[in-house]
């Protein structure tokens, strides 16, 4: 298995290289390929099975845009043949059509998911959110600046938490195999059940998880401290 790791040194905010580590601990005999910002990605001459693109800054947005510029075709052939895609935090915004400020600037994506962005940067959106994939509870932290209106399908059905925007019922988007969602915290160490299932969809034989006693008990108490807290916020 080939797993590459889009610019880990610039997009990596939010703890989300714990995404990877973790990756790395499960799949010890895969090959992990990171590629600098300045390194023709992998993907471009070579088939992989997995690409990871972590949370940036706005400005690294831009450089992430213009790297992948030369390979749209090649990456919309990726997303097509039912390549493994994980895009976390602001990441999916990359490959999105356009994120328009609140001053009227206006920042043009790939145009890869049928997504478009409203961003404030003087209000930063901080939420516990919970969600379902499939039968899968999954849960994680969302800080952001932007809401979305999506074309797409949805990743993660809303129990409560900001979904794309204020009237949706989803976080998160997925085209055929690309997963993008804005949770962060890293979210494969918080949702070991999504992780085993991510893993399973990779066609990973692998009956337990690095560590599964603990991240499972850590999952299991930190859904019942987010109940407990949204079941405060309702009540405030």
């Amino acid at each position: 298995m080939i797993i590459e790791i889009l610019y880990p040194s610039s997009c990596n905010l939010f703890g989300d290289r714990g995404n990877v580590l973790y990756l790395k601990r499960n799949l010890p005999e895969a090959a992990f390929i990171e590629t600098g910002l300045n390194d023709e990605p992998y993907f471009v001459k070579n088939e992989v099975d997995l690409i990871y693109l972590g949370p940036m800054s706005e400005a690294m947005q831009m450089k992430v845009r213009d790297r992948l510029t030369p390979f749209k075709e090649r990456i919309k052939h990726l997303i097509d043949s039912d390549v493994f895609f994980l895009l976390t935090g602001n990441a999916v915004e990359v490959f999105g059509k356009e994120v328009v400020d609140k001053d009227g600037s206006v920042f043009k994506g790939l145009g890869l998911l049928d997504i478009n962005c409203q961003r404030d940067m003087f209000k930063r959106k901080n939420n516990l959110f919970k969600g379902k994939f499939e039968d899968i509870a999954v849960v994680g932290f969302q800080s952001q600046f932007t809401v979305t209106e999506s074309r797409e399908k949805g990743l993660f059905k809303k129990i409560y938490g900001l979904g794309l925007n204020l009237l949706s019922n989803y976080e998160g988007v997925r085209k055929n195999n690309l997963f993008a969602t804005y949770l962060i915290g890293p979210i494969l160490v918080l949702n070991p059940y999504f992780t085993k299932k991510l893993l399973s969809l990779l066609k990973v034989d692998k009956e337990t998880l690095y560590l599964e006693d603990e991240v499972i008990k850590a999952y299991r108490m930190r859904v019942e401290d987010f109940d407990r807290v949204a079941r405060k916020q309702r009540l405030s």
